[in-house]
């Protein structure tokens, strides 16, 4: 018995043991059989990550061993965590895409390498982000030269492989690429450009997922090419007019900023300028020039650069004709380029100069004898000239001596000399007195002192004789003094730091100093509202009872009577301090009439404004008072204007003179009585 049994088991141990050695050799341990143990396979190299989209990232490596039955994948949001298998491959495979990421995110990646020995040491690790970079931001442009153009920015990205820099024309069409640089790239010059143009740029990041958004559009203008002087001007030509020379060029360049006109006395000493103009101008009208005297000119282009060559010189000879015009209460006068003057309208008082046979004359008529004038002014029925040697001469109405003749033999029906008086250089004649500005910026006054309009500091006393005006509250005497005005019974002095000072009668405030209380000795006009002073003057005009200042910015103030609107801020209320004339602006020279005023602006048009009952006014409406500026009508191209007591005068650049207003005495010169409610052509001119 029991030997069969340890035969069974003799059996069983055998079978036991033989799958016992089987099972040790696939483990690669000892035992029957001796075959060689399994190695783990070598760890996978050179693993690389590449984001291909906004959720997938290629994965590529190398693959190190020869024994490996797959590979497994494994990604880590950090690249210590890189623990999650995401994928597990078969032998021999060296690529994998990882897909359904999210997107703008950093993954970390690592491989290994396995067999049923085991898994290999992990490849190194790789990582990519699921997403193109970031826009770059703050683009700014900036112009070097005239071909080159400087271009900055932040970089806000942390995963770009570099920037493309893109330009366009327009700020809509930036879509030219220029430049492609590397990462980290904040900066580009661009050159070669075009000068004196506008580019417009815009930068965007890329990398291998793509390309950024773009940055802010930025645009430069590139720099003016180097500055050259201009061309000189050809073909210069000069024709003549009535007292003056047009002169008409052609503009040769393109870069001038203007032009300068010179004009000489003879072909080789064309050295004076005479004007600068802007770019662009192909013509010039010289006038107020001495009749049958030949001048020379020649136009020169300049800019920053410099001055062009001289054009061609041209020559002309000027027509007779009339230079400047004047009229008084009740008669008109225009000085001559040949410096004879010619007078029309009332000869009651003598004011016509020609005579006591000549009642009026409703024509232009020359005053015999009277010649070498340089300045003429008409006033309150008498006349004054200034010589050119810087005499004076005047006639007519001389009970108050305002001819300057030294007695008050009246009237004076021929020019006398004014005594006492040498190196003027600025007359007027007022109501009964006069005034002349002397080359030494001193003030002389003669004839009524009744209101103080002397300024001598006396009342109710004339001279028949010049005396000097005082200074301030008497002390010294008025000096600095640049231009006058003399009205009916008051004066204005505009001072050369642009300061207006005023005496004599101030019934209306016509004085400008706050009251009504006449001033013996000048008093400095006031500011608007009796604040401060005027200031910024460049002109003044004194009429009947008002006053007005030319400012330097082409407005007009006025003060005193506004009984029929001459003061032109559309109210008919007094003025005790100056007020601005409305919708006034661009003005170039002013008149103050009886009780309306006058101004021309300088696009040669003529505006008017106050009593409008003999057409004074020019628009051609009804007699009526206007309370604000109004145009003259048909009026252009005007050089000078002048209002007397109800009429006014114009002289436009074709040495014609028109006339408008109140004809009684035949005033307006067109050979008629009749009143004139718009301008008409003075005879003779």
């Amino acid at each position: 018995m029991k030997r069969g049994l340890s035969a069974i088991g003799e059996k069983r141990f055998f079978v036991i043991f033989v799958l016992l050695g089987v099972s040790l050799a696939a483990c690669g341990g000892g035992g029957g059989g001796g075959g060689n143990p399994l190695a783990i396979p070598a760890a996978p190299s050179n693993l690389v990550a590449t984001a291909a989209s906004s959720s997938a990232i290629n994965l590529t490596w190398t693959d190190a061993s020869n024994n490996e039955d797959g590979f497994r994948v494994y990604r880590g949001a950090t690249s210590t965590t890189v623990t999650d298998c995401v994928a597990t491959l078969g032998a021999g495979a060296t690529s994998y895409s990882d897909n359904s990421l999210a997107a703008a995110t950093t993954y970390y990646y690592q491989v290994k390498a396995y067999n049923s020995a085991g898994e290999s040491a992990a490849s190194n690790v790789a990582s990519a982000i699921t997403s193109p970079p970031a826009a770059p931001t703050n683009l700014v442009a900036t112009a070097v030269s005239s071909s080159a153009i400087n271009l900055t920015w932040t970089d806000a990205s942390n995963n770009e492989d570099g920037f493309r820099v893109y330009r366009g024309a327009t700020s809509t069409t930036v879509t030219d690429c220029v430049a492609t640089l590397g990462a980290g790239a904040t900066s580009y010059q661009n050159t070669g450009l075009a000068a004196s143009t506008t580019y417009y740029y815009k930068v965007a990041a890329f990398n291998s997922v793509g390309e950024s958004a773009s940055s802010n559009v930025a645009n430069a203008t590139t720099n003016p090419p180097p500055l050259t002087a201009p061309a000189a001007p050809t073909t210069l030509q000069a024709t003549a007019a009535s007292g003056a020379i047009n002169l008409a060029w052609i503009d040769a360049s393109n870069n001038e900023d203007g032009f300068r006109v010179y004009r000489g006395a003879t072909s080789t000493t064309v050295t004076d300028c005479v004007v600068t103009l802007g770019a662009g101008a192909t013509g010039y009208l010289n006038y107020g020039l001495a009749a049958g005297t030949n001048y020379y000119y020649a136009v020169t282009a300049f800019n920053a650069a410099g001055e062009s060559p001289a054009s061609n010189v041209a020559s002309g000879t000027p027509l007779l004709g009339p230079i400047s015009v004047d009229a008084g209460n009740r008669h008109s006068l225009a000085l001559m380029n040949n410096g004879t003057v010619r007078a029309w309208g009332s000869n009651t008082d003598g004011a016509l100069g020609v005579g006591a046979s000549i009642d009026n004359s409703l024509v232009p008529i020359a005053i015999g004898g009277l010649t070498g004038v340089s300045a003429i002014s008409a006033g309150d029925g008498f006349s004054l000239a200034l010589m050119n040697d810087g005499t004076m001469k005047g006639w007519g109405e001389n009970f108050f001596g305002a001819t300057g003749s030294g007695d008050n033999v009246t009237p004076q029906y021929t020019p006398v000399n004014v005594v006492d008086l040498t190196n003027v250089k600025t007359i007027s004649a007022g109501g009964y007195y006069s005034i002349a500005l002397k080359n030494d910026g001193t003030v002389w006054a003669w004839g009524s002192g009744y209101y103080g309009q002397l300024g001598n500091n006396t009342v109710d006393i004339p001279s028949f004789t010049p005396v000097q005006v005082q200074g301030p509250g008497g002390v010294g005497f008025l000096n600095n003094v640049l231009t006058i005005s003399a009205g009916q019974n008051n004066t204005l002095a505009l001072k050369n730091d642009g300061t207006a000072w005023a005496w004599g009668r101030n019934d209306a405030g016509q004085i400008g100093n706050g009251t009504t209380t006449d001033a013996l000795v000048p008093f400095q006009v006031q500011g608007p509202g009796g604040v401060g002073f005027l200031n910024n003057v460049s002109a003044v005009s004194v009429g009947e009872v008002h006053s007005l200042a030319l400012l330097s910015d082409g407005t007009v103030r006025a003060w005193g009577n506004n009984d029929h609107g001459q003061l032109g801020d559309g109210s008919t209320t007094t003025r005790l301090t100056p007020v601005q004339v409305s919708g006034l602006t661009n003005v170039l020279a002013i008149s103050a009439g009886g009780h309306f005023s006058v101004a021309l602006k300088s696009d040669g048009t003529v505006w008017a404004w106050g009593s409008g009952q003999n057409g004074q006014i020019g628009d051609g409406g009804s007699p009526a008072d206007r309370l604000t500026p109004v145009q003259v009508s048909g009026l252009t191209n005007v050089l000078a204007i002048s209002a007397g007591l109800d009429h006014a005068l114009a002289l436009k650049n074709t040495g014609t003179v028109w006339a408008w207003g109140y004809n009684g005495f035949g005033q307006i010169g067109v050979g008629t009585n009749t009143d004139a409610l718009t301008p008409v052509p003075v005879s003779g001119f």
